[in-house]
């Protein structure tokens, strides 16, 4: 499995770039130490917009989606199945644009674990039979020492 945040922010704004780059450096790599998180989700992908006011009409979030393979099932059958999740998240401009760095990323993880109970929902555990999105939430939460 692997996690990969897609960060759109305005020119306004790109010095809080690196604790998004950060953050999700710290998540890949407890994904890469725990082999616990199944085998069916490949990839997240959580496209996150921070954008001053004036641009947050050309950023709305979408709902999520699944991205789906075809996948060999070895007696010559192909099946099409969800390998990824994707969902997006819009950051308040006005909450972050006067916190300090370390501020902006307790409050980003704040927001980012909020947005993760997507993963949990009853659609998504029957898409990824096998991840455990409870137990990936509370290792990430832990990585940061979050409760």
């Amino acid at each position: 499995m692997d996690i990969f945040f897609g960060v759109t922010v305005s020119d306004k704004t790109s010095h809080l770039d690196n604790f998004f780059r950060e953050v999700e450096g710290e998540i890949k790599a407890l994904i890469n130490q725990n082999s616990a998180y199944g085998n069916s989700l490949k990839f997240i992908y959580i496209g996150i917009f921070y954008v001053s006011p004036e641009y947050s009409q050309f950023f709305k979030v979408r709902k999520p989606k699944y991205c789906y393979e075809n996948i060999d099932t070895g007696d010559g059958q192909v099946e099409k199945t969800a390998v990824r999740f994707e969902y997006e998240m819009l950051l308040d401009f006005e909450k972050y644009k006067d916190l300090s760095y370390d501020e902006a990323k307790l409050s980003f993880l704040e927001d980012l674990f909020n947005s993760m109970d997507v993963l949990g929902t009853d659609a998504v555990r029957k898409k990824f039979k096998d991840f455990p999105a409870d137990q990936f939430i509370a290792d990430s939460k832990n990585l940061f020492q979050l409760q």
